[in-house]
């Protein structure tokens, strides 16, 4: 019961920090602020991960592109027919 109360407080600062990011509020910081203090301390250094893995990934999305043709070659045929259903089931 403790870990899905935590993965939804987890979920809404997740959200409420995206929403952060794209709109600046400071309304939304105070709502950050009041979910914080509802979290249990043993808790917050997996909070304070979470928020800053999420604040490194927002300076990685501007500086990682995308470079097509990194790879030199042609695809034949075989590349598009379904695999049989033992290697699809490798991959889940």
């Amino acid at each position: 019961m403790i870990i899905v109360e935590s993965n939804i407080i987890f979920y809404k600062i997740k959200k409420l920090l995206h929403e952060q990011f794209n709109t600046g509020g400071f309304m939304l910081i105070q709502k950050i602020i009041q979910e914080l203090k509802d979290i249990p301390e043993n808790k917050l250094t997996e909070i304070y991960d979470l928020i800053h893995d999420f604040r490194l990934g927002l300076n990685q999305e501007d500086t990682q592109h995308r470079t097509p043709g990194l790879l030199i070659g042609q695809l034949g045929e075989a590349f598009f027919e379904p695999l049989p259903e033992e290697e699809l089931q490798q991959w889940e």
